[in-house]
C-alpha cells in the first residue's frame, strides 16, 4: 500500500542519517553522540527492529572525529 511504502520510505531516511551520524568536532563528540543514540532509539522502537552492538560500535568507530577514534 502507500501508507507502506511511505513509512519504509521515511524509516530508511531515518536508518541513513544513523548510519552517516556526523558526530562534529571532539568538544561536541559527547553531546552529538547522546543525540546520535536517541535517533537510533527512535528508528528502533519506528520498525521494531534492534541495531546491534557491533554495528553501533562500527558506526561510531568510523563516524567519530579523528581525535576521538585514536582513543577507541
Amino acid at each position: 500500500s502507500d501508507v507502506c511504502s511511505s513509512d519504509l520510505g521515511r524509516n530508511l531516511t531515518k536508518l541513513s542519517k544513523v548510519l552517516h551520524w556526523d558526530f562534529g568536532d571532539a568538544t561536541k563528540m559527547l553531546d552529538n553522540l547522546v543525540a546520535w543514540e536517541s535517533a537510533v532509539e527512535d528508528w528502533e522502537n519506528v520498525t521494531q527492529e534492534k541495531l546491534g552492538d557491533s554495528v553501533k560500535c562500527a558506526i561510531i568507530a568510523e563516524r567519530a572525529p579523528a581525535e576521538v577514534r585514536t582513543h577507541l
